[in-house]
């Protein structure tokens, strides 16, 4: 009788489970490994959203008012209301809410008041 006997584990267990798959007797021991797959499902973007996060990535560190301004120079952008460096308007409330969104997607991330694109935000996303 043969028996087909697939283990996965964590690759820092890997040696204890060979070490004791080669105590069984007449076993034929085969291990392959496989790297995790790194496919992240990234959500439909809006437009909007789209050019926020190509705003982030191309100023990354930076504060909301930086990237409501460079949102607002990125060609083709649906943003134009940036008007001056500490100004408040209802765009940069709207900026603000999609990178909050953005946030939670796990696209971006922030340090206080500086915004960062994570690993898993895909690039190119306004081309």
């Amino acid at each position: 009788m043969q028996i087909e006997v697939s283990i996965t584990a964590d690759g820092s267990e890997l040696p204890a489970l060979v070490g004791a798959l080669t105590t069984l007797k007449d076993a034929d021991i085969s291990v392959t490994t496989k790297e995790p797959e790194t496919d992240h499902v990234v959500p439909d973007l809006t437009e909007e959203e789209r050019y926020v996060l190509a705003a982030v990535q191309a100023s990354s560190g930076s504060a909301l008012r930086v990237i409501h301004r460079k949102a607002n120079e990125l060609d083709g952008s649906p943003f134009d209301a940036y008007s001056r460096e500490d100004g408040w308007n209802d765009e940069r409330e709207k900026l603000q809410n999609i990178l909050w969104s953005l946030k939670s997607d796990n696209l971006v991330r922030n340090d206080g008041q500086q915004w960062y694109p994570t690993d898993d935000a895909p690039l190119d996303v306004i081309s």
